[in-house]
């Protein structure tokens, strides 16, 4: 291993670390640390360059583990499914599997390219496209990665300049130790400067203020738009900041408090995959301050989904959906009314005492995953299964401020008196609140010194989602009934182009969940023109809602449509569900013949290769055997055959004998001169003499010398593949 090889191995070792550091990440794992990932850069290194020194390496290991699958099962396509559900697992945030399949992956690729030609060009355009790339997603990590990629990269050129001047210069003799320690004076002199310039960019003051040229940058924002986007504007691109969804977390309100005009974002937070019209619930806040909603505090690991009561169950179905993160940070995670299964989360989940999901930190952005639950179809009259129980266990629900006006109780009362139901109190108050308030996102802020569902009830008398759900919480809290205020998103009914549901501000929305006695916790929707199924009280005319979160309006019977529900029910396929599993069916058998196809190419390569490879080998063992005249003569022509191949092949016209003295200029042995061998050769095959064993030997000498100079010059891995394909010309050439 030649000081340039170790050089490069130590620069692809330094650029694999700067690109797994931000690209683990990225993906959204926070496992390994700095240290674990350098060991793990190392011995990828380490084990890449002993396949490059033994390249039968890349060969035996996949034909051993492909041996080792078929003999586990005769099935292969099984062992293929079988991978794939491994790899597919949910691995937690501190996981390392894929982390290590990633630096493997990459360590690979910066290997190969350290092999290629203008390899700094190569490394710096990667730079220019990688780096800023994560800068612009937000990857922070990124910062300590340049470090490590500007080292690596300033080596890498300094490396490339000096070693075309040692190169030059005899490594052996007088000047030998001159020249050695020329080369790690150059290389210790660059990695100080280098050093001491990255030193000087980090201590330099990053929060310099922009240019004041205000004209500038609003000419800038109207003709590259795009240019809003970029890092410097991240409350344009990013919504939430890590912790539990909620309006005013996310920008969709100006302030923490309720009220005011709603800002109606249309930036694409969450990608939805499966059904349409679906309620996806995020969180659930079960104290009423007067101006917000808050959660107490209780979260425990995960024991058991909320389970639905078996009196609606004939009215729920089950759906998958697959929810992808976009621009979206929070670690609510976003399920249906009852969810079943959550997987494909990047660690442990939580659920709090109402029941809401969550994520112990920010769930990364385009991470997807899957939520499998139930949904209502149709909502029954919930009156006709309601009990009475004591609800001591749910008097929490029932608090409001000591300073809550009275009018809003008395209000409340007055509209439900008389029943004693609570699923009825909830559906008349629901009713008056459809009937007497009006949707507006524009309106003004609440007075400061005012109740917030006091303000809206007498005074102000309209509003959104967040006003009609507080309302009736509160409303329902002062009739007796036991609420709690959620906020999430409404899946839109149509698809994007992409086959994908595309989720914005525009799509957030807030609702009720009221404790019914005998049945659970029941979803209620108070805003104007939006409903949950099965309203017991036809719609009153609350005019145009247009401006509402979204432009999808939910039937108010029943908000999914009939395709909607036969996709869930398994009744769409009909007349064409034999189309539709014919092509999977017809998709399966592509797939198999395409990996059948795979193996056998493989296999045939292996054969290939390994069956030239002994007979290669073979014939090396039967020159050995040959008497002297021939072993000189055959390791002559497979020394010209190595000759041409580094450049150094008979030129047309040139005479044997001038041949003979460029290639002593060129190539040299200690053992014998290559004039001597062709004199030798002419004495084999022309003259009658006595070939002695001496000069074989010393053919034979002279030949792998030759050979080690082709190795070194072409590469190990080019020189076996080149001498492999080559077989049959080399096996022609020799005498037997």
């Amino acid at each position: 291993m030649d000081y340039n090889f170790k050089y490069r191995l130590i620069l692809v070792a330094l650029f694999s670390l700067s690109a797994s550091i931000p690209f683990i990440d990225w993906v959204g794992y926070s496992e390994p640390d700095l240290l674990i990932k350098t060991l793990a850069v190392c011995i990828f290194v380490l084990f890449y360059s002993v396949c490059y020194f033994l390249p039968l390496i890349t060969v035996i290991l996949p034909l051993f583990f492909g041996v080792i699958a078929i003999l586990y099962n005769y099935d292969f396509p099984l062992i293929v499914n079988w991978v794939g559900q491994i790899t597919a697992m949910p691995q937690p945030a501190d996981a390392l599997f894929w982390p290590l399949i990633f630096i493997g992956l990459i360590t690979f690729a910066f290997f190969i390219t350290a092999r290629l030609k203008h390899v700094a060009i190569i490394f710096f355009i990667l730079g220019v496209f990688y780096f800023p790339a994560l800068w612009y997603l937000h990857v922070d990590s990124a910062y300590l990665s340049s470090i490590f990629y500007s080292v690596s990269w300033l080596l890498l050129v300094s490396h490339a300049k000096g070693y075309t001047v040692w190169q030059r210069l005899p490594l052996h003799g007088s000047l030998g130790e001159e020249v050695k320690d020329f080369r790690q004076n150059w290389t210790g002199y660059t990695i100080t400067v280098i050093l001491l310039a990255i030193l000087i960019t980090i201590l330099l003051p990053k929060n310099i203020a922009p240019l004041p040229a205000h004209s500038l940058h609003r000419w800038l924002s109207e003709k590259i738009p795009c240019i809003e986007g970029l890092r410097g504007a991240e409350d344009t691109a990013i919504r939430g900041d890590g912790e539990e969804f909620s309006f005013y977390s996310f920008g969709f309100l100006e302030g923490s408090a309720l009220g005011g005009p709603l800002i109606l974002d249309e930036r694409t937070l969450l990608l939805v995959e499966g059904a349409g019209g679906l309620y996806l619930k995020g969180s659930v806040q079960d104290v009423y301050t007067g101006t917000s909603w808050i959660k107490s505090d209780s979260m425990n690991a995960m024991q058991a989904y909320p389970q639905p009561p078996d009196a609606i169950k004939e009215n729920l179905v089950e759906v998958e959906v697959t929810i992808r993160h976009v621009s979206l940070r929070t670690n609510t995670i976003f399920t249906m009314l009852y969810p079943s299964e959550v997987s494909k989360l990047p660690g442990l989940m939580l659920i709090d005492h109402n029941g809401a999901l969550y994520f112990p930190a920010s769930i990364p952005l385009r991470h997807k995953y899957n939520v499998n639950g139930y949904v209502l179809v149709s909502q029954p009259n919930y009156a006709l299964w309601e009990t009475s129980e004591e609800l001591y266990a749910f008097e929490h629900y029932l608090t409001l401020p000591d300073d809550l006006p009275g009018r809003v109780t008395d209000l409340s009362l007055d509209i439900t008196a008389g029943e004693h139901l609570f699923y009825n109190r909830m559906k008349l108050l629901q009713s008056y609140l459809f009937s007497y308030y009006s949707y507006n996102t524009a309106v003004p802020p609440t007075p400061s010194n005012r109740d917030f569902t006091d303000f809206f009830l007498f005074e102000g008398q309209e509003g959104y989602c967040t006003y009609f759900a507080t309302a009736l919480a509160v409303m329902g809290r002062a009739a007796g009934v036991p609420t709690r205020f959620v906020s999430g998103f409404i899946v839109p009914q149509e698809k994007e182009e992409e086959g994908l549901y595309a989720l914005s501000g525009m799509n957030a929305h807030a609702w009720v969940e009221a404790y019914i006695p005998g049945i659970g916790w029941v979803p209620f929707e108070a805003t104007p023109g939006f409903r949950l199924p099965g309203s017991l009280y036809p719609l009153s005319d609350t005019g145009d809602v247009a401006g509402s979160e979204t432009d999808e309006m939910i039937d108010p019977a029943f908000p999914f449509t009939e395709d909607d529900l036969d996709h869930f029910t398994g009744s769409a396929f009909g007349d064409e569900q034999p189309a539709l599993f014919s092509v999977r069916n017809l998709f399966r058998l592509l797939s198999r013949l395409v990996l059948y196809a795979a193996l056998g190419l493989l296999l045939f390569s292996v054969s290939y290769i390994l069956y030239y490879f002994f007979k290669l080998k073979k014939l090396t063992l039967t020159i050995k055997k040959q008497p002297s005249y021939l072993k000189v003569a055959n390791y002559y022509l497979l020394i010209l055959y190595l000759l041409d191949k580094i450049s150094l092949g008979k030129a047309p016209g040139e005479t044997p004998l001038d041949y003979s003295g460029r290639i002593i200029g060129k190539v040299h042995s200690f053992t014998i001169n290559f004039k001597e061998l062709s004199d030798g050769v002419n004495l084999a095959l022309y003259s009658k003499e006595p070939v002695s064993e001496v000069l074989a030997e010393k053919a034979e000498l002279f030949f792998y010398d030759v050979l080690e100079r082709y190795m070194a010059q072409s590469g190990l891995v080019k020189a076996f593949f080149e001498i492999i394909l080559s077989s049959r010309k080399i096996t022609a050439l020799i005498y037997t």
